[in-house]
This record gives structure tokens, sequence and C-alpha cells, in this order.
């Protein structure tokens, strides 16, 4: 029968030094455990409610800049590839195409 070797580690949520026979065993108890989990769960709530809140400021100030850039290529009687290419070989600013 192989035996494990014993480790000592420090619980990654509460501090309290405890004994285990497993290298990726990071916290003392269930309950720390699950403590962790809601911790990361309600930072992970919080930033998307933020990437929310600034994406949705974005679409109320209008088009996109693709959106912006395929309608004045639209207006120039262009598809958007070609009013790019126009765009950098310095044409389109001028209106020609």
């Amino acid at each position: 029968m192989k035996y494990r070797r014993m480790l000592l580690k420090e619980c990654r949520m509460c501090g309290k030094v405890f004994e285990t026979g497993r290298a990726n065993k990071y916290y003392c108890s269930t309950e720390c455990s699950y403590e962790k989990r809601q911790e990361l769960v309600r930072e992970y709530q919080e930033r998307e409610a933020e990437r929310k809140a600034v994406q949705g400021k974005m679409e109320c100030a209008g088009l996109s800049g693709l959106a912006r850039l395929n309608e004045r290529a639209r207006s120039a009687g262009m598809s958007y590839g070609k009013y790019r290419l126009e765009q950098q070989l310095g044409r389109a600013a001028d209106g020609q195409g």
C-alpha cells in the first residue's frame, strides 16, 4: 500500500493551517471553499453589470464606428471594402469613386 506524504497548507480564505495529502487543495473546509466561490461569483456579477452598463451607454450614443463607416460608404455609393480601400489610397475623403 502506498502512503501519501502529508502537507501543511494555509487556507486561502481564513488563513488557518491545515494538513492535507493533496497538493491542489487550497481551503481547509467546504465552508471556506463555498465562501470563496460566492466571493468570486459576486465579483464576476459586478464586472458583468459594469460591462453591460458601459455597453448600454455606447449603444445609446448611436451607431458604432463600423456601422458609421458603412453608412458613409453607402452614401458614397460604394461597398465598405471599396470605401476602405479608397480611404487608404486617400481618395475617399474627396468623394471620388
